[in-house]
């Protein structure tokens, strides 16, 4: 075989890995598109649930709220009633010896977005009151004062998905000297 015909010999091969490995190149490529392709809806649908999963989970964070709030309203319209002791309510059977001490009731309100109102609905006034909260990612509550009965007063509680619903911890005094006893309580903001 002459030369001429080894180079046209070598050059066929070549000729043909070429086109071969262009051939594969471009059967990887739409095997790729279409991998990608698929990968994208996946993604599509779960995003999709995950937005629904979410939705859902506002509601019932919002229904769990106002279920609550709606109980916690209940709870303290029996304990600012004036009804007399014995006639039922939560004074039935105790005896009637002289005027209560003052109790602080509190209750929660959402008004909109983060913002919230807490509300004193008891029979007497909460002393150096301070609101807080460990697990809002923003947090802007009043300076500590005294809250009389039936005031209220707004503050705002940001959660997120990674610290949760915020807790409102509200601690106060009975008395307005510091140095007594100061008492707490808690509850899940709606």
């Amino acid at each position: 075989m002459s030369a001429q015909a080894w180079a046209n010999l070598i050059a066929g091969f070549a000729f043909l890995a070429a086109l071969g490995a262009l051939v594969r190149g471009e059967l990887n490529a739409r095997d790729n598109r279409q991998d990608a392709e698929k990968a994208q809806r996946a993604a599509e649908e779960a995003n999709g649930a995950a937005n629904r999963a979410a939705t859902a989970l506002e509601r019932m964070a919002e229904q769990f709220a106002e279920s609550l709030s709606r109980a916690e309203k209940r709870d303290q319209r029996q304990w600012v009633s004036r009804t007399p002791r014995g006639d039922g309510g939560p004074w039935a059977g105790l005896p009637s010896a002289g005027p209560s001490e003052p109790i602080v009731h509190w209750t929660v309100d959402k008004i909109r977005g983060g913002r919230h109102a807490l509300t004193n609905l008891g029979r007497g006034a909460a002393h150096n009151v301070v609101l807080s909260s460990e697990n809002a990612i923003r947090f802007d509550a009043p300076e500590p004062r005294d809250i009389q009965m039936g005031e209220a007063v707004e503050f705002i509680a940001v959660g997120s998905w990674q610290t949760g619903t915020p807790e409102l911890v509200v601690t106060w005094s009975d008395t307005p000297e510091c140095d007594g006893e100061r008492r707490t309580w808690t509850r899940i903001l709606p």
